[in-house]
């Protein structure tokens, strides 16, 4: 299971719509982001999978730096 969940405001200020969000493969975190709510679902996908893209280059230079 892939799972992108809302981890609630980035801050305590109540006018803010920012959020902080976690992706989950099964029940393992894998990487974090934060977005504004008002922008919309499309954009929230897009900085998902660009979390994802990150995470996957720093877990693939992690294996061929341990590798050596």
């Amino acid at each position: 299971m892939i799972a992108i969940i809302n981890r609630g405001p980035v801050s305590d200020d109540s006018d803010d719509t920012r959020r902080r969000y976690i992706i989950q493969v099964n029940t393992k975190p894998i990487a974090t982001f934060e977005h504004d709510r008002s922008d919309g679902l499309a954009v929230c996908l897009r900085k998902a999978a660009l979390a994802v893209e990150k995470w996957e280059r720093k877990t693939l230079l992690d294996i061929a730096l341990n590798s050596e």
